[in-house]
């Protein structure tokens, strides 16, 4: 198993936020893995870096929810076990 930790980059009607989760996956991810999410649905992966350190493989996405407000981006991804990194966040 590998450890890794997602992080999403979410635009959202007035901004971006950045929400990152940690799972163990069966093979190491790559670049342009597709990812299948319960609240984002299907989303690639843009970076994929293994961190020494940590032991555990770093990844990057971008997913567009133009449709939600700040408030239902947050509320769907902590259903979801994500957690949000509040200094991240941009305004458009």
């Amino acid at each position: 198993m590998f450890r890794t930790e997602y992080a999403v980059h979410l635009r959202y009607a007035k901004g971006m936020a950045l929400f990152s989760r940690e799972e163990q996956l069966p093979f190491a991810p790559f670049v342009g893995l597709d990812v299948l999410d319960n609240v984002l649905g299907e989303f690639k992966l843009e970076h994929v870096a293994w961190h020494a350190g940590s032991s555990m493989f770093l990844c990057q996405g971008t997913v567009n929810r133009n449709y939600w407000n700040l408030r239902q981006a947050q509320q769907a991804m902590k259903k979801a076990g994500w957690t949000e990194e509040p200094e991240a966040r941009e305004p458009n």
